[in-house]
């Protein structure tokens, strides 16, 4: 019983300092850059693609080689596109095609004139119900006639926009910024489940690296650090934490950072290896560690 209330009591007194001394103006404000040691680390690219075609083809036309850098949306080659290129001609002549709706239309107003004629008649005339219900009957399937040409070429129309994107899918272009990495076909060479070329986005560049375990907790996200590249790289600018790996790894002690480096200017840095420091982070105002309940207490 004894035993219990002095852990207890000596509890309480830890407890009560670390509160006092968590209330002192100024105290644990930032984090010592020194007590973060510098790390290896490894620059890649943002993010690597093998580019192929939507569509199999022959390739006609490639417009990049390894090494340009290229632009979202830019065009980066062009199969052979004769069949498709006849279809859309085709699309487009149905769709551009008026004059059977004209004639209908003219058609349809004939046949309703016609029939208000019939009708207007006096019924003492040489008529009979008959011509008068032929009249109605081919008015009636003149204005279907008419219906049916404007569905035609409402269907043509989305033909055409159909033609138009199938030959759209013969140019490929690039998803993003990037530099080209490397070209694996040629022109005449078939895309059938190849790709064509290997693209890298180069701004931001990815920074990966690996961190012991004792320092889970003291590397967060939005804290910047400094790289020095084994290429010497004057004015490169800060890297900031963007992953931290919740997890750490068993066998090797150790968890996975990794930072986002700006690079407008697409410095060739990916692939190379470096060290980072973390720079101080001023700590969060007001927060401090959780203080340890004391056991007994209210």
């Amino acid at each position: 019983m004894r035993k219990t209330m002095r852990q207890g009591l000596a509890v309480s007194i830890l407890a009560l300092v670390l509160a006092l001394t968590l209330s002192l103006p100024g105290f644990c404000q930032t984090v010592p850059a020194e007590s973060l040691p510098e790390l290896d680390c490894l620059i890649e690219p943002e993010t690597t693609i093998d580019l192929a075609s939507a569509v199999d083809g022959v390739i006609e036309s490639l417009y990049v080689d390894k090494g340009d850098a290229v632009a979202a949306g830019q065009p980066i080659a062009r199969l052979q596109s004769l069949v498709e290129e006849a279809q859309l001609r085709l699309a487009q002549a149905r769709a551009e095609r008026s004059d059977h709706i004209r004639y209908h239309q003219a058609n349809s107003q004939f046949n309703e004139r016609r029939k208000e004629r019939f009708k207007k008649l006096p019924k003492n005339e040489v008529i009979s119900a008959l011509d008068l219900d032929d009249a109605e009957n081919q008015a009636v399937l003149a204005r279907l006639e008419l219906r049916k040409a404007q569905t035609d070429k409402y269907i043509a129309e989305f033909e055409l926009a159909y033609a138009q994107a199938q030959l759209n899918l013969r140019t490929i272009r690039s998803p993003m910024d990037g530099v080209v990495v490397q070209r694996y076909l040629q022109p005449g060479e078939s895309t059938e489940n190849k790709a064509i070329i290997k693209l890298a986005r180069i701004d931001p560049l990815k920074v990966e690296a690996y961190a012991p375990a004792s320092l889970v907790g003291k590397v967060a996200k939005g804290m910047e650090a400094e790289l020095s590249p084994e290429v010497p790289s004057p004015g490169l600018g800060k890297a900031t934490v963007s992953v931290v790996d919740p997890i750490v790894d068993a066998a090797s002690g150790s968890f996975g950072i990794r930072l986002s480096l700006p690079n407008p200017e697409g410095r060739p840095l990916g692939g190379l290896k470096c060290k980072v420091r973390f720079l101080p982070t001023p700590a969060a105002s007001g927060v401090h560690p959780e203080v340890p309940a004391v056991p007994g207490g209210r």
